[in-house]
């Protein structure tokens, strides 16, 4: 194209740079038309039908890949904006002690989130004691439903337990915020995740036995149970099955509690409360 050649030039670059970026935006108009006359013009019999099939074949891929390109990057969701934290008093805790779960959600997005809820999963020997805001938690799924979060608002939920489980075992506890976007029907989730490890038992055990025994003898011993928490334990049932050549039969029945099956069984234990029962090994 003459207009391309005449001020695609440094002169007008400096004088004139209006023209020379028109000239810039029309380039590829002028590469086209250099192309057909160089490769299809003097070539082919139906050049111009030839060029524009292959013009048309060629932008056909472009959008092909362009569309492809922008279905892997697109994000319709606000995940990204939606703020979700999750966390307890503290991650190391004795089994039988009480325990808070927090959870802090925050819509920075600039949508109004509806029908928002978010569940907690926490391990199955959790006894819940108390949850907050009460009216939205729904204590057989562990759900807060927390209605529509408008742009900027915030809040936050706990639940109050007491955990009981395995020494040094780690329990994955996880909060789940779903919503929908206003006039999405599609739902999201935003999920924050914390770890609780138990280092230790609030209820304490210790054996009371002769320094020398003989051998092939029976030995009299005393198992003491203790509560070292700050809360009533209930249902305590301690194993007293025969060990690796030992064999265990209480000597009487204990002060409190009772032997069934082969189980001491403690109704409840007071808070700093010691029970002992005594034993032939």
């Amino acid at each position: 194209m003459k207009f391309f050649q005449t001020h695609f030039t440094k002169h007008h670059l400096l004088h004139s740079p209006h023209k020379w970026f028109l000239a810039l935006l029309i380039s590829p108009i002028h590469v086209a038309e250099m192309h057909y006359k160089n490769r299809y013009h003097i070539n082919f019999v139906h050049a111009k039908k030839l060029f524009v099939f292959d013009m048309a074949l060629v932008l056909s891929i472009f959008l092909l890949l362009a569309g492809t390109i922008f279905w892997f990057i697109y994000d319709p969701t606000v995940t990204k904006d939606v703020a979700l934290s999750f966390q307890t008093t503290q991650t190391r805790i004795n089994s039988g002690e009480k325990i808070v779960f927090t959870a802090h959600y925050q819509n920075n997005s600039e949508v109004l989130l509806t029908n928002a809820s978010l569940g907690l999963r926490l391990p199955n020997s959790l006894v819940i004691t108390s949850a907050e805001p009460k009216d939205s938690f729904d204590e057989q799924n562990n759900t807060f439903y927390l209605q529509n979060l408008v742009p900027g608002s915030s809040g936050e939920v706990n639940i109050s337990g007491i955990l009981y489980g395995e020494v040094d075992k780690e329990y994955n506890n996880t909060a789940i915020l779903t919503y929908n976007q206003e006039e999405r029907s599609a739902s999201e989730q935003v999920v924050a995740s914390t770890i609780t490890i138990l280092r230790n038992s609030v209820l304490q055990a210790s054996i009371e036995a002769p320094t020398a025994i003989l051998s092939h003898s029976t030995v009299p011993i005393t198992l003491k149970i203790k509560n070292n928490g700050e809360l009533l334990l209930e249902n305590i049932k301690i194993p007293l099955s025969d060990v690796e050549n030992f064999s265990i039969s209480p000597i009487e029945e204990p002060k409190v509690g009772t032997v069934e099956s082969g189980s001491w069984i403690i109704t409840n234990l007071a808070p700093g409360r010691e029970v002992e029962i005594k034993l032939n090994m």
